[in-house]
């Protein structure tokens, strides 16, 4: 069966395809542009730097640092004596921080694990992460690795076994007022498997 086409059906059709030839294109839109303060605050941060080959414990008077020698350090110790002759510990990782902001410093180690309380502070005109520790707290001892330690948005770094560290805390004891009282300060905290640490390398297990 066939249909009969109207007589007026030919002008209406060409006068249809007419104005699709003459809509414009979605895809001939000008590209939009994005200013960066409509980017959401909630974009994924970059992440931190890997850590410079060549960094090395390096002492200083009362301190000492771990990084590459001639480049900023990435982690600083320093001892300080306190009121009442208290010795301290301070540690500092050298990497920005929002004003305000407090973590845990993490190190994962063979002598075990230790989380210590780290803040930003004002340091040279930027806020840097800071904690500090009387220098008997057992924990510290970490620090003379090997160990990993690690900054929610610093990242890791791998500290090697060294005898500085140890010798600074050493020495922060001895310079402070002997405890009036036995040290409640919390231990290491062992670790399950030593087999399974990664932050020993296969030789030192």
């Amino acid at each position: 069966m066939r249909f009969a086409i109207p007589k007026f059906a030919g002008p209406v059709l060409a006068a249809a395809l007419l104005l699709a030839a003459c809509s414009p294109s979605n895809t001939d839109a000008p590209a939009q542009r994005i200013a960066l303060d409509q980017v959401p605050a909630d974009a994924p941060l970059p992440a931190p730097a890997a850590q410079p080959k060549g960094a090395v414990w390096v002492s200083q008077a009362h301190s000492a640092s771990f990084g590459v020698p001639g480049s900023a350090a990435l982690l600083k110790l320093a001892c300080r004596i306190g009121a009442g002759r208290t010795a301290m510990l301070e540690y500092t990782r050298l990497d920005p921080a929002d004003p305000g902001a407090e973590a845990l410093f993490a190190l994962v180690g063979a002598k075990g694990i230790a989380r210590l309380p780290i803040a930003a502070q004002r340091i040279g005109g930027e806020s840097q992460w800071t904690g500090e520790l009387p220098a008997v707290d057992p924990r510290l001892e970490i620090f003379a690795g090997p160990a990993t330690a690690t900054l929610p948005g610093a990242g890791m770094i791998e500290l090697p076994g060294s005898g500085e560290p140890a010798r600074l805390i050493a020495e922060c004891r001895r310079q402070g007022a002997p405890p009036a009282t036995a040290s409640a300060s919390p231990a290491l905290q062992s670790l399950p498997n030593v087999a399974s640490n990664p932050a020993l390398s296969p030789a030192d297990r």
